[in-house]
């Protein structure tokens, strides 16, 4: 099994994954991208686009700056860990 690359829109998939339950077939869907091209972000070789985030913004009824707030885990640099936490609980 390859090492997950630690990248933002890793985590955005792996949320989906994860609190959505979503597969990466179904994500592919919501942004018109093949279940290749999902699993290549969530190993961090490939990352979102902004046309991506709108897309996945209007399918899911999330803002992107919450989805990114709600996603953001593994990647978080270590120093902003707790502005991080406290921003979490606040939305």
């Amino acid at each position: 099994m390859k090492k997950r690359a630690l990248t933002l829109s890793a985590d955005i998939v792996g949320y989906l994954q994860e609190e959505r339950k979503l597969t990466l077939k179904q994500i592919g869907g919501l942004i018109d991208k093949s279940e290749s091209f999902m699993c290549r972000i969530r190993l961090g070789q490939r990352n979102f686009r902004l046309e991506h985030l709108e897309l996945l913004e209007k399918s899911l009824e999330i803002p992107i700056p919450l989805l990114i707030l709600r996603a953001r885990n593994e990647s978080m640099p270590q120093k902003l860990q707790n502005f991080y936490d406290i921003l979490k609980i606040s939305f």
